[in-house]
């Protein structure tokens, strides 16, 4: 994007704006952001920078976009690239009070009862995370309950292994849902609802299982005492979210065994299940759980079962489970 278009998309600004630099030092991203946001001031009257050290910010050094009382959107990356064309509409957009969502998204938006907190993280190479980050900019732009943070994975890699983020973008949403890749607006508020509901929660660990962040699901279920969960999870028809769950049984069993009695009705009740890999991921973890009550459905199961690969599964965990009662 050359001098020429910049100052043509910055014309559409009609209020004033400030670029607020949260400052950690003087060297390094801050001095590249500080150059950057001196740069962009200068190719209009309406844009102000100011500098502010703090320690309450989530993520420094960053960028935050602020326009009257509005402050919730925060740049924790230097935007150039194919990132300068989405910051600089966003910062239009806030100048102006619009934004280009849908307006069943923007009334969804202006209900929001609860805060949720939004961080895509992205990289310089990557293709797709301009057009994550600006949809992210866009509902910021709608709710002053949603705070923005895009952040540079490369300048802040201590957030992509607290996320345990493998690809960018990811999007992060309350520090729970993480979507990889990018989505719609609609996919994107339902993802938002499904961060704030307990309801969404069995969706919310199953995309954590599908990416393969077992460890963000585990985390989640013992935070939220929900270790039932797992059965729901264990039921679904995704292989890599039932192998995800299969994970976080076992890892639950070495960190907090107490819990583990009570997914076992739910695990249970999947040996009647119609779909023969599950009876058999079910068995095999009742099995592996050594939970007596199974002792009584497998020994049901193994006349009935036809599949010959689930009647062996079904089989090993009976023997495992009548060799414990025995000993």
């Amino acid at each position: 994007m050359n001098q020429q278009e910049t100052r043509s998309l910055l014309k559409t600004l009609n209020d004033r704006v400030s670029l607020v630099l949260l400052k950690n030092g003087e060297d390094g991203l801050f001095a590249e952001l500080k150059a950057f946001a001196h740069k962009v001031s200068g190719l209009s009257d309406l844009i102000m920078v100011e500098e502010t050290s703090t320690t309450n910010a989530h993520i420094a050094p960053a960028i935050n976009l602020v326009h009257s009382s509005r402050s919730n959107i925060s740049y924790a990356a230097l935007p150039e690239g194919g990132e300068l064309a989405p910051f600089l509409r966003t910062l239009a957009h806030l100048g102006n009070g619009t934004n280009s969502l849908n307006e069943d998204t923007v009334h969804h938006l202006r209900s929001l009862k609860h805060e949720v907190t939004i961080e895509v993280l992205i990289t310089q190479s990557c293709p797709v995370c301009p057009r994550m980050a600006e949809m992210v900019n866009q509902f910021a732009l709608c709710s002053q309950k949603i705070k923005v943070w895009i952040v540079d994975v490369g300048h802040f890699p201590h957030i992509r292994e607290k996320h345990r983020a493998s690809s960018a973008p990811t999007t992060v949403i309350n520090d729970r849902v993480q979507i990889v890749g990018a989505v719609n607006e609609k996919e994107l508020l339902n993802w938002i609802y499904k961060a704030l509901s307990e309801e969404g929660l069995p969706d919310v660990l199953a995309s954590l299982l599908t990416i393969g962040n077992s460890g963000k699901a585990l985390e989640i279920i013992t935070e939220e005492d929900r270790p039932d969960l797992l059965s729901d999870l264990m039921g679904r028809p995704e292989f890599t979210v039932r192998l995800g769950a299969m994970v976080v049984i076992e890892s639950l069993q070495q960190t907090a065994p107490g819990r583990i009695p009570r997914l076992v009705p739910g695990l249970i009740k999947l040996l009647d299940s119609d779909m023969v890999n599950i009876r058999g991921d079910a068995a095999f973890m009742l099995g592996k759980i050594g939970d007596p009550r199974a002792i009584e459905p497998l020994r049901r199961l193994v006349p009935e079962e036809q599949n010959p690969d689930i009647l062996e599964i079904a089989r090993e965990a009976l023997d495992s489970l009548q060799g414990q009662e025995d000993v």
